[in-house]
């Protein structure tokens, strides 16, 4: 008897459960799936390191992408997001993908869950799906006092150059071209000047210019990045090799004008050409003899006024480089007389008060 009435218990229960059951929206198809490719557990992980997560999404009955969020993300994650506003792209066989890049910041950092709403083709409901995160763990780096704050998969100096910067300091500027690298982080020992002066991503290949300035007594610049693929340190030496400037004995750098030497060796070369002339030959004496005058005026007044100097106009950015998002070593606040000692593109390299930088040419009067 008891049994009897239990089932039907369990069967009004069914009966009053049965409209929602039937409703529209518990029958609503599924028409979205979300699949992410996460990281394994088993790998290792750095503090510092990129790492990428793809994501697929496949829309059904023609349903469209609505919103995407990032959830329970915040501060305890430990992760920086890189390109959250990254788009999605569709593919022949309609399914959509995108990859996200997460920077990790500390040891402990999980990957947050991630959470898509699609909308169906007549708009008359929604549906959501849901990727999970994973918690994961990395290795501190920051122990050895070599690293420069960069992981990639290779990294190499390919050209560098090492010159005066001022009368205590040299500077090193070298390009760099890595593999699977963030130079945005580089930091090299506790140098205070110093700078990552451009950056580009070419076919998966960054490459990067940057500049320290160091103490002269300092023969070797010397820092390590973390090779992922080997999963060790790698160190890149430096020679700090400053080529010697022509020095006065009272200290104060002249440097060379080789263009000018040259022009002036040309020009007295032209003057003994046309004396032999003068000798040998006798008619058109007259004209030998203004030409060789011509030339000896030209020789005087480059000797005298070889222009090498120049007035820099009140406001002019002085910089480490010569490139147009390079780090400004100081702004001239008064006209101030500057010795060109050099020139690249549209900057004149110049010389003030010992100090060697790059100003444009534009900035510049010669005097």
């Amino acid at each position: 008897m008891n049994l009897i009435k239990h089932c039907c218990l369990l069967f009004c229960c069914f009966l009053l459960t049965l409209p929602h059951l039937l409703s529209a929206d518990s029958l609503q198809p599924k028409i979205a799936y979300l699949n992410a490719t996460l990281p394994s557990t088993d790998s290792s992980f750095y503090v510092g390191q990129i790492l990428e997560v793809k994501y697929a999404l496949t829309l059904l009955s023609g349903a469209k992408l609505e919103d995407v969020e990032f959830m329970d993300f915040g501060a305890n994650n430990n992760l920086e997001i890189e390109n959250k506003d990254a788009q999605w792209r569709i593919h022949s066989d309609g399914i959509l993908t995108n990859t996200y890049y997460y920077k990790i910041k500390a040891q402990n950092f999980t990957i947050p869950p991630l959470r898509v709403v699609v909308s169906s083709s007549d708009n008359a409901y929604q549906d959501e799906v849901i990727a999970n995160g994973v918690k994961l763990q990395a290795i501190e780096l920051l122990n050895n006092p070599q690293y420069a704050n960069v992981i990639a998969d290779a990294m190499e100096v390919v050209d560098y150059r090492a010159s005066q910067y001022d009368d205590k300091n040299n500077i090193v500027i070298f390009q760099i071209e890595s593999k699977d690298a963030n130079l945005s982080s580089m930091k090299i020992g506790t140098y205070p000047q110093q700078g990552l002066e451009s950056s580009k991503v070419v076919d998966g290949i960054t490459y990067g210019i940057y500049y320290v300035v160091l103490d002269k007594n300092i023969k070797n610049l010397s820092f390590d990045y973390f090779n992922l693929h080997q999963k060790t340190f790698v160190t890149i030496t430096l020679s700090v090799d400053v080529p010697k400037n022509v020095v006065e004995e009272g200290g104060d750098i002249k440097p060379r004008n080789t263009f000018l030497i040259f022009k002036n060796l040309m020009v007295g070369g032209l003057i003994v050409f046309f004396v032999l002339v003068l000798i040998i030959f006798k008619r058109g004496r007259k004209i030998t003899l203004g030409i060789i005058g011509v030339l000896v005026i030209v020789l005087v007044y480059n000797m005298l006024f070889n222009f090498t100097s120049g007035i820099a106009q009140a406001g002019t950015n002085v910089s480490i480089i010569p490139t147009h998002n390079s780090t400004i070593s100081e702004v001239l606040k008064v006209p101030t007389e500057v010795s060109i000692i050099g020139e690249y593109n549209d900057y004149y390299k110049v010389m003030i008060d010992s100090k060697v930088g790059w100003i444009r040419k534009e900035d510049v009067s010669k005097n």
